[in-house]
Parts: C-alpha cells; structure tokens; sequence
C-alpha cells in the first residue's frame, strides 16, 4: 500500500513551492552536487585545511567531508598536502583547475541569485530572510 501524503495546508504551500522552484526553467541548477560546491566554497574562503576543519566550517561530519574531498581529489579540482601539524591528517587545498571551475561555479551561482532577485523589494527580499529563518530554526529543532 502506498504511503500518502499528509500535509497541513501550511506544509502543502511550502511543499509546492519548493517543488515549483525546484522544476522552474532557469532554476539554480548548478552542475556539481551542492556537498561539492560546499567543500570547494569553504576551501577558498579557508585555504589548505583539514577534513576535520571544513566539517567544522560546513557544520557536517569529517566522514562526509572526506569522501567529498577523496572524489574532488580524484577529479583533480583538490589535491592532498602533508599537515606539518598531525601526519596522519592530511590538508586538502584547490588545484588550479579547483580554483577555475569554483570561480566559474560562483559566477554562474550570482547571475542565477541575482536573476532571482530581480525586482523584488527590500521589504520582500526581508520577509524571505525570516521565513528562511523561522523554517532553518525549525529543521534544526
């Protein structure tokens, strides 16, 4: 028997909504997983650094951040440096070819939020941010 649904009329418009901007033709649909991007984002802001560091820094666990950086490490975007600090902790740090691809990344990222964000109010774009909020607080909860 199938599992149904059973959405207050609250969690039914924000299920829709998100849905709708999910399937939105010129939706944010960036070419790499968002762990990825994530990974490569703390790196340039952070530079060389360890899995422990960037789960830290994403709030996520050092096994998930390993395993993203073991596949950034093999597609040749992060490479991996000896830590003067612990031998067995490596750094993780972006190639050059990293650093291209999260430039482009970024770039591609602000012309779709901007695109989004075109002629909306300051008051609109504020009333987004708490929602955003009230929900973030709520998931966490």
């Amino acid at each position: 028997m199938a599992m149904r649904e059973n959405f207050t009329h609250g969690g039914a418009a924000l299920f829709a909504l998100m849905r709708e901007i999910e399937l939105a033709p010129g939706s944010i649909a960036l070419p790499v997983a968002p762990g990825r991007l994530s990974v490569l984002r703390a790196l340039a802001r952070m530079g060389p650094s360890t899995a422990s560091e960037l789960a830290r820094a994403r709030g996520s666990s050092r096994q998930g951040v390993q395993r993203i950086a073991d596949d950034l490490t093999r597609c040749g975007w992060v490479r991996r440096l000896p830590n003067p600090r612990h031998r067995r902790a490596s750094l993780f740090e972006l190639t050059p070819a990293g650093n291209a691809v999260y430039d482009s990344l970024v770039s591609e990222e602000t012309r779709a939020m901007n695109r989004l964000a075109e002629g909306l109010s300051s008051a609109e774009i504020q009333g987004a941010r708490k929602l955003l909020a009230a929900l973030r607080q709520r998931a966490l909860a």
